[in-house]
């Protein structure tokens, strides 16, 4: 059977005949989770899934046992609601339980596939939030593993892998962390300013990461239009005719608590 945009179909408990078998049980049933499915697509293809089809990171991980059918159907589903009630709060540390009530029995197998590659993944239940830097331990249970570079994806990775269990040593060539994201401050007189001589842009906030991010630091997003005046070193504006591109180089921009933006 083939799964063409099943996102746009009712799936209410639609039967259908199974030709496989699963690790252990198959239905034959279109699992009916809520009547959101088309909406939880949508957000999961901000994240980067397909709405009707696996992605290769997925098949290679085995997350169903036959791909295609009734069995994958089912996962991308739940794979999707996952997703999209993490969503709601990623400040929150959504548990596996959160979804025993919504997700029959029969079910159990998908459900523990979708949420374990979702959260070995990093697609959920990741950032600086409390409720997620809480799951960090004190003694690390696991290996440890040492990480090159402690820019943004270096402190990501560390972070991540701790709240794994793991021991996370990170080795940076420089004197700061930060990697190409650094705020300059300077001071003159009365005067305090900040300019970024590295990133600050978020091109798009629909599923980007450090968009959640600022969501859980309450961090204030700028949006970036289309005035956005561009200075030289010795404090003048730059020419007008050189204030193309706006979102590739509003990062010269100065922030202190906040990121800059572009229109989704």
């Amino acid at each position: 059977m083939e799964s063409s945009n099943f996102a746009n179909t009712n799936v209410s408990s639609n039967v259908v005949k199974s030709t496989y078998s699963s690790r252990q049980i198959v239905s034959d049933e279109i699992i009916s989770i809520n009547k959101e499915t088309h909406s939880e697509a949508l957000i999961a293809l901000t994240a980067g899934f397909p709405s009707d089809s696996l992605t290769e990171e997925e098949i290679e991980a085995k997350v169903v046992s036959v791909v295609g059918g009734i069995e994958q159907i089912n996962y991308i589903l739940i794979r999707n609601h996952i997703i999209t009630k993490w969503r709601d709060n990623v400040s929150n540390w959504v548990t596996k339980d959160t979804f025993v009530d919504v997700i029959p029995e029969r079910f159990s197998d998908l459900l523990d596939s979708a949420y374990h590659y979702l959260l070995s993944h990093g697609y959920i239940n990741f950032g600086v939030a409390l409720a997620i830097k809480d799951r960090i331990l004190a003694k690390p249970s696991k290996g440890r593993v040492i990480i090159i570079g402690a820019g943004l994806a270096g402190l990501a990775a560390a972070r991540q892998l701790m709240s794994f269990g793991f021991e996370a040593i990170v080795l940076e060539g420089r004197n700061r962390a930060g990697g190409r994201v650094y705020t300059k401050k300077m001071e003159g007189g009365n005067t305090v300013a900040a300019a970024d001589l590295g990133g600050s842009v978020l091109t798009g906030t629909l599923g980007n990461p450090l968009g959640f991010l600022a969501q859980q630091l309450s961090y204030t997003l700028h949006k970036v239009r289309d005035q956005c005046p561009l200075y030289r070193a010795d404090g003048k504006q730059a020419q007008a005719r050189n204030l193309s591109g706006c979102c590739s180089w509003s990062g010269i921009r100065g922030f202190t608590r906040g990121f800059w933006c572009c229109d989704d």
